[in-house]
């Protein structure tokens, strides 16, 4: 899947009608999301205000207008990130069947692999580290727009489980988080650091499994 097909569905192409015609907000959403496209696959430094401009039809008065300078329009663009991509890979309901909980989570947990291990969304995450350093506020944004959120989504459904009688858990919000923890595991680190998932379909059915019935049951010594 294109980056482009993912994080933006304004054209991104140069307008064939005149750039003064259209409106500021629509101006500003194409340069946003231009940049964001820019942004995610060469970096900061090797980004222009010239490179979008010359996508969007712009000019620097409109960027320097909106954003104030590279800076400010960067800090946009990853503001775009988070909505259009880390917010739409967070699961936004658990669909209960019944009371099964081990199949709602594993269900939950092989479509969360899954979307993990889509490119487009590993690169995100790799440029929020690293932007993170200098912009912590952008990194606690993608933060709480992704593991957070899928984390405190566990969190509600674990909590309904228990007011329901079905699970016994002291804190089902910090159970939440050691869940998603197990069922990261090391993929995110490995992707992160050599750019390869290691996720196969079956491996992630293989995977998620283990990481539900570990959960949910635990493990014994063999006596």
């Amino acid at each position: 899947m294109s980056t482009t097909l993912i994080i933006g569905s304004l054209d991104m192409t140069r307008p064939d009608s005149p750039h003064s015609s259209r409106p500021p907000d629509a101006r500003r959403e194409q340069a946003v999301a231009v940049a964001a496209e820019l942004f995610l696959k060469n970096g900061f430094d090797q980004t222009s205000l010239g490179d979008v401009i010359a996508r969007t039809g712009g000019s620097r008065r409109d960027i320097y207008g909106f954003f104030g300078d590279k800076e400010g329009l960067f800090e946009a663009a990853m503001e775009h990130l988070v909505k259009t991509v880390l917010d739409e890979h967070v699961p936004q309901s658990i669909e209960l069947d019944g009371r099964d909980i081990e199949a709602d989570l594993t269900r939950l947990g092989r479509a969360f692999l899954k979307r993990m291990s889509d490119p487009v969304l590993l690169a995100v995450i790799h440029r929020f580290v690293s932007v993170a350093i200098s912009r912590p506020h952008l990194g606690k944004r993608a933060f709480e727009a992704g593991p957070l959120a899928f984390q405190s989504r566990i969190g509600d459904y674990l909590a309904l489980c228990n007011r329901r009688g079905d699970l016994e858990l002291e804190d089902p919000y910090t159970a939440a988080t050691i869940f998603a923890g197990m069922l990261n595991g090391a993929f995110q680190t490995r992707s992160l650091l050599t750019g390869e998932t290691g996720l196969s379909e079956k491996g992630i059915e293989r995977h998620v499994d283990m990481v539900v019935k570990l959960f949910l049951h635990g493990a014994h010594a063999a006596r």
